[in-house]
């Protein structure tokens, strides 16, 4: 059987970076591109690798298939919930208590998360789904700039001379999604369309800066913000002088009630339907880890199809809502979940059932047995999941490092849907299994191969 298309491509890839004329003068060259362009975090390249996640078209198409899958099965449970108080309070409960008020503000929200990126990462040549960011999903400009930096390089034209190369751009189908929620929010023409930030944190502020260009280019009127600068007069919201139709906030909910000044205007705005905000703070209750663990419960019934359930037989890891009382483990036998947790230390992860960034995540292999059962504690007094450990690979990247050594890093590659639809992929690589870009983790970019004819 001959190799897949994307193995030839990655040897070729590696092969003509190590055969570069002058390899350290063009690292020290690509290195100041990144500088250039404000794409690093904490004085290093936010790119830290020589080479694009390059994978199959035929993989592609298989993974989108399966994450529009999943995005449906939430939807369906997110559904149930809604119509079931008691389940509602139960996995949502504390959620709600949290940023309930803000739900309430919304009359008509702009859709049910029309940006949002499923967390996945390959174990064992399949890719297994862990958690989905609902709330507000970045990193569209990074992930766009840095197609730009590899389509630059005499790497990928050589490459592009026997493969069809497709890169994963996501910018487009961001852009996309909000003139689609726009228009289902009630508005029409062209939005005003106000990016808010805070512009001190400079992984933001980069990613936004390359999306607003590229919505000018587009011929969509977009600026950057900070809530200090909104104000709220005459039905109207705006950034500094300028009447704004649209907000994409790339601020999490948690910003919203963790005391930043500002926001009082957007919060008046949206309670009066004078503005179309995306995502709406409801998308955060989709993003609760809760319902993503409830995927695997075959407790209840959410109505999946038979494509549904096998997606999610295949790819997602099993996992449950921390509480004491009975459950069923992964072979479907009846246990006691906290007996469980104790006895499967090794497989078992706990994290926030609405955290992000890798925050407050706890690895049991990582644990002693006296430290496990203090983690365990902890999530019973707070709002946790545990979920199955999913023993991931590792592949190995020429770095922009002197002589491009290679390393090995694990891959996260993450699809972003836009209003339900597959749109491309984020992929972050990392030196350790938790993705934390502080780290060492490092942005990627992704482009699909297939043999040129």
């Amino acid at each position: 059987m001959s190799a897949p298309p994307a193995a030839v491509a990655i040897s070729r890839w590696n092969q003509s970076i190590a055969s570069e004329a002058d390899l350290d003068g063009r690292i020290e060259a690509w290195r100041r591109h990144f500088s250039e362009r404000e794409l690093e975090l904490d004085g290093r390249p936010l790119c830290s690798v020589l080479r694009p996640h390059l994978l199959d078209e035929e993989r592609l198409a298989r993974q989108a298939e399966v994450a529009r899958l999943l995005v449906g099965a939430l939807a369906r449970v997110r559904a149930a919930l809604d119509v079931d108080e008691a389940l509602y309070r139960l996995h949502l409960g504390n959620l709600h208590d949290w940023i309930g008020h803000l739900i309430a503000l919304e009359p008509r929200p702009a859709g049910e998360a029309p940006l949002l990126r499923l967390d996945a990462s390959l174990a064992r040549t399949r890719l297994h789904f862990i958690e989905a960011n609902a709330d507000t999903p970045a990193g569209a400009g990074h992930n766009d700039a840095i197609l730009d930096f590899f389509e630059s390089t005499p790497a990928y034209a050589r490459l592009a001379e026997d493969f069809e190369l497709r890169p994963l751009r996501l910018r487009p189908g961001q852009l996309e999604a909000l003139l689609g929620a726009w228009r289902e929010w009630g508005g029409t023409g062209s939005p005003a369309i106000c990016i808010l930030t805070r512009l001190e944190d400079a992984i933001r502020r980069t990613s936004v800066m390359q999306e607003r260009d590229f919505y000018a280019s587009r011929g969509v009127d977009a600026t950057i913000a900070e809530p200090g600068e909104l104000s709220f007069a005459g039905g109207r919201l705006r950034a500094g002088d300028k009447e704004v139709d649209l907000v994409h906030r790339v601020m999490v909910t948690g910003e919203f009630l963790g005391g930043v000044e500002g926001v009082g205007p957007l919060l008046d705005a949206v309670r009066v339907g004078a503005v179309c905000l995306v995502n709406p703070f409801r998308s955060e209750l989709l993003g609760h880890k809760a319902i993503f663990a409830l995927l695997t419960d075959p407790a209840h019934d959410f109505g999946f199809s038979a494509a549904e359930r096998r997606a999610i037989r295949e790819h997602v890891p099993w996992a449950r809502p921390v509480r004491e009382g009975a459950t069923t483990d992964p072979d479907g036998e009846s246990v006691d979940l906290v007996e469980y947790l104790r006895a499967h230390r090794r497989e078992l992860v706990l994290k926030p059932a609405h955290g992000y960034g890798g925050h407050g995540v706890e690895l049991g292999w990582r644990h002693d047995d006296s430290g496990w059962e203090r983690a365990i504690g902890v999530a019973l007094e707070a709002d946790f999941v545990a979920q199955h450990r999913v023993e991931l690979q590792r592949e190995e990247y020429p770095t922009l490092e002197p002589g491009a050594p290679g390393r090995l890093f694990y891959e996260d590659t993450d699809p972003f849907m836009f209003r339900g639809e597959f749109g491309g992929l984020l992929t972050r690589l990392a030196g350790s299994e938790v993705t934390n870009l502080h780290a060492d983790g490092s942005v990627c970019a992704s482009v699909a191969v297939s043999p040129r004819g």
